[in-house]
């Protein structure tokens, strides 16, 4: 019975111990100088101009331009935030 023990013990520093996956090392950067500009955006006058499908279409990609705008300016804030 005593052996058996050591046998597994034995076993278990034969495995190799996990190693984490990600490590987070913080980086000092400076803020930013300025704000990017925001992105151009249809006018109201314009999207009365248009169809109901052209008006979708183009109130569809000014969200996604919004939207990519935003997490363009949470990644640089992100770096400022202590």
């Amino acid at each position: 019975m005593r052996w058996l023990a050591s046998l597994l013990l034995l076993a278990g520093c034969a495995s190799d111990p996990k190693l984490p996956e990600v490590v987070r090392v913080p980086v000092p950067v400076a803020c930013i100088e300025e704000l990017p500009d925001a992105p151009e955006t249809a006018r109201d006058a314009e999207l009365l101009a248009l169809d109901d499908y052209r008006l979708v279409l183009t109130l569809a990609m000014d969200r996604a331009a919004l939207a990519a705008s935003y997490g363009e300016l949470r990644a640089l804030a992100g770096a400022c935030v202590k």
